[in-house]
């Protein structure tokens, strides 16, 4: 497995969205990296759950020098959107160094953007990844906020009607 290319890459604007954050920031599109790949540090601060691999797979910088994870023990499924195209895509977690996103030859051949290389940008609109939780938990929270306002009225102008986040997060967890 390949992580980098320098001669077919790019980086490209994405909006990065968790149950918690969300987020714009770049992606290296990278057409000489095998798979998709997401930053281990990043993985850690966004808090997204993972799998451990069968087994350990080894990883090579494009350049046939050593990756300083050398193995890939874990990857996650994350949810990738351009306009209306929803793609769920498993990202494989390694140390990237500057870069969060790694987009692969898998993420062109399954979405097959129209790219302009001279201004580094998808033609076809933008992009999105998300966690796999992220729709269902904003609909929760829509759901909770407006059966509060039937229940205790819309707040006046100037008030907030604040939700805990721990009933929410029960429920959540209670549904399963």
């Amino acid at each position: 497995m390949y992580i980098r290319s320098v001669l077919k890459s790019m980086r490209i604007k994405l909006t990065f969205k968790t149950i918690s954050t969300v987020a714009k920031d770049k992606a290296l599109l990278d057409s000489g990296a095998t798979k998709n790949f997401l930053d281990l540090q990043a993985w850690r601060e966004l808090k997204i759950g993972h799998f451990q691999l069968e087994k350990p797979v080894p990883i090579r910088n494009v350049d046939r020098t050593s990756n300083s994870a050398r193995h890939i023990k874990y990857f996650c499924w994350l949810k990738v959107r351009i306009k209306k195209c929803n793609k769920r895509m498993k990202f494989f977690l390694t140390n990237l160094g500057n870069d969060w996103f790694i987009l692969g030859y898998l993420f062109l051949k399954t979405f097959n953007p129209k790219i302009d290389w001279e201004k580094a940008q998808l033609l076809d609109g933008e992009l999105e990844i998300e966690t796999m939780g992220f729709r269902q938990a904003q609909e929760k929270v829509q759901w909770f906020q407006n059966a509060a306002i039937q229940r205790c009225g819309k707040p006046m102008e100037g008030h907030v009607l604040y939700l805990r986040k721990t009933t929410i997060s029960q429920k959540m967890a209670q549904e399963g």
